[in-house]
């Protein structure tokens, strides 16, 4: 028999997802500058990658099947990684895996929109970090 790792080792989705809210509307008023943000589709799955000066994660989310069921079962999942949690594999319902999607996208939309707005912080950052060098 494997060793069952939702036994032991327990994350909570639904938490998860109202926090990540909460960084949502934290993201769309109060960040000015992010080092980088990305979000993609690869088949089945989404990556979004957020890397500002106070949350650096990266997120995938995807659509499964599982082959133990016949006709084969349609299962979502969600990996994490930020400093110093990092899941592989949790599977996730429906309902979770399109509240973290909307939420992504959301966060994905709005960055594209202050896209010039995050390359002037950028810079004045980089002026005040050479200004203190000379």
């Amino acid at each position: 028999m494997a060793l069952n790792q939702n036994k032991f080792v327990k994350f909570d989705v639904d938490e998860f997802i109202q926090e990540f809210k909460r960084f949502e509307t934290h993201f769309k008023e109060r960040v000015k500058l992010i080092n980088s943000i990305s979000f993609e589709q690869k088949d089945n799955r989404f990556i979004f990658a957020i890397d500002t000066p106070s949350t650096d994660m990266e997120l995938k989310i995807g659509i499964d099947k599982n082959y133990e069921y016949e006709p084969p079962k349609t299962c979502y999942y969600l990996g994490f990684d930020m400093f110093s949690v990092k899941i592989n594999y949790l599977p996730i319902s429906k309902k979770q895996f399109e509240s973290i999607l909307s939420i992504c996208k959301s966060i994905s939309k709005n960055a594209e929109e202050r896209k010039e707005e995050f390359e002037k912080a950028k810079i004045d950052a980089l002026k005040k970090i050479f200004e203190r060098v000379v």
